[in-house]
């Protein structure tokens, strides 16, 4: 079907269109790079489970009472307390393209 409507062209005005065509793609690339693609979760967020100072250093802190107690100025019983009580306003929607902030890990850090 495109080849019967290809033919009434002749090799020069077929050559026109090609052209035309390419510097159309050649623009709407250009202006792909211009506005620059935006990342939903930048790759340096990627990784926070694993390095992050939280990740790392709260299982440790569950180990050594006094530990946790230096650096969250409470006591686990006590964390854990105001943890129940504030996780459903600390707490975020997992969505398809991201992880949010575990309740957990909110409290921690702002108590830090």
């Amino acid at each position: 079907m495109v080849e019967r409507m290809f033919a009434y062209f002749r090799n020069s005005e077929l050559g026109i269109i090609a052209l035309a065509l390419d510097e159309e793609e050649e623009k709407v690339e250009k202006r792909r790079q211009k506005r620059g693609r935006r990342k939903w979760v930048h790759s340096t967020w990627k990784t926070r489970p694993v390095q992050e100072e939280f990740w790392t250093l709260f299982p440790h802190l569950m180990d050594d009472e006094t530990k946790f107690y230096q650096c969250i100025r409470m006591t686990q019983s006590t964390f854990y307390q105001l943890l129940n009580k504030l996780d459903i306003k600390l707490k975020k929607k997992n969505t398809f393209c991201r992880l949010p902030i575990t309740s957990k890990e909110r409290l921690a850090i702002s108590l830090r």
